[in-house]
C-alpha cells in the first residue's frame, strides 16, 4: 500500500514539472512572436537612436555617391546606321556592360519604311561611363540629351535596419529551438524560422538590387536612322528627294541674293563714301594728266 502512495506521489511531482517546463517554453515562444510583431516598433526606435552606431549604420558608406542612381536619356540620329548600332554593341562589350532591352522598329510612314529607329537599355558601369559618353558623342548627330539622379541612401539605410532586425528575430528564434521539447513549440518555432529566413533572403535580394542601381548608369538610347540630318530630306523616294533638293538650292539662291540686298542697303553710306572718294581721285588723275599733253 505504501508502494503505490509512492508511486502515485512521485507521478503527480513528475507530471507537475512537465507542466511548468512546457508553459515556461511556451511562455518565451510567446514572447518571441511578441517581439517578431514588433518590428515596426523597434526600427522607429532604431531610427531615432541615431547616437549609438549599429551594426547597420556600421555598414553604410561615408562617401554620397556611393548612393546616387543615375540615368542618361540620348536622342542620336545617323546616316550610318549599321556601323553605329554595332559601334554601340562592341562598346557595351568593352565595358562589361549589359544590354537590358533593344528594340528595333521601321518608321510607321509609307515613304520612310526603310529607315530602320532602335531604343536601348544599357547598364555602363559607372566607373566606366565616361569612356561609353565619349563613344556616343562620335556617333551620328546628338539630338537630344537628359541626365537626371536618384539618391538611394534612405533605402540602403532602412533595408540594412530591416536586415539588422530579421537577423536578431532569426537567432532568438534558434535559441527557443535549442530549448523546447515539446513538439507543438517545435512546429511553431520551426514555421517561424523559415519564415525569417525567407524575409531575410528578400531583404539581401532589395539589397543587392539597390547595390545594382548605384554601381551601374542606365543610358536610355534612340538611334534613328536618317537620310540626311536636314528633316526635309529624309525621304526614301529618289524623285521627292531630288525635288526637295532643287527647292532647297532655289531658297538657298534666293536667301543669298536677299543677304546682298540688305547688305546692299545696310553698308549703303559707306559705298557712297568710297565711290565720292574714287571719283574724286580719278577727277584728280585726270586734271594732273591734261596739263602733260
Amino acid at each position: 500500500m505504501k508502494k503505490k502512495i509512492l508511486l502515485i506521489v512521485l507521478s503527480l511531482f513528475v507530471l507537475t514539472s512537465c507542466g511548468v517546463g512546457s508553459y515556461s517554453i511556451k511562455e518565451e515562444a510567446n514572447k518571441a512572436l511578441d517581439y517578431a510583431s514588433e518590428h515596426d516598433q523597434a526600427r522607429e526606435e532604431m531610427t531615432k537612436d541615431e547616437a549609438s552606431p549599429s551594426e547597420a549604420s556600421e555598414n553604410l558608406s561615408e562617401n554620397p555617391d556611393d548612393y546616387i542612381e543615375k540615368f542618361v536619356y540620348i536622342d542620336l540620329e545617323t546616316m550610318n546606321y549599321d556601323e553605329d548600332l554595332k559601334t554601340i554593341k562592341n562598346s557595351v562589350n568593352t565595358l562589361k556592360g549589359l544590354i537590358e532591352n533593344e528594340a528595333t522598329f521601321f518608321s510607321s510612314s509609307d515613304r520612310l519604311n526603310d529607315l530602320k529607329t532602335t531604343e536601348f537599355t544599357i547598364k555602363i558601369p559607372r566607373d566606366r561611363s565616361e569612356k561609353f559618353d565619349q563613344v556616343l558623342a562620335g556617333i551620328g548627330k546628338t539630338m537630344d540629351i537628359n541626365k537626371n539622379s536618384n539618391n538611394l541612401q534612405t533605402a540602403f539605410r532602412d533595408v540594412d535596419k530591416d536586415l539588422e532586425i530579421k537577423q536578431k528575430q532569426l537567432k532568438k528564434f534558434n535559441e527557443l529551438l535549442d530549448k523546447t521539447t515539446n513538439i507543438d513549440d517545435t512546429l511553431v518555432i520551426n514555421a517561424k524560422i523559415i519564415e525569417t529566413q525567407g524575409e531575410i533572403d528578400a531583404i539581401k535580394k532589395a539589397k543587392a538590387d539597390l547595390k545594382t542601381r548605384v554601381t551601374y548608369d542606365t543610358y536610355n538610347i534612340t538611334l534613328k536612322e536618317v537620310f540626311s540630318f536636314d528633316q526635309r530630306a529624309n525621304n526614301p523616294d529618289l524623285g521627292t528627294r531630288i525635288k526637295l533638293a532643287m527647292g532647297e538650292s532655289l531658297a538657298i539662291f534666293k536667301g543669298f541674293f536677299s543677304q546682298l540686298i540688305v547688305g546692299f542697303f545696310l553698308y549703303l553710306p559707306f559705298i557712297i563714301i568710297i565711290l565720292l572718294v574714287v571719283f574724286i581721285i580719278y577727277g584728280l588723275k585726270k586734271k594732273i594728266k591734261k596739263p602733260r599733253d
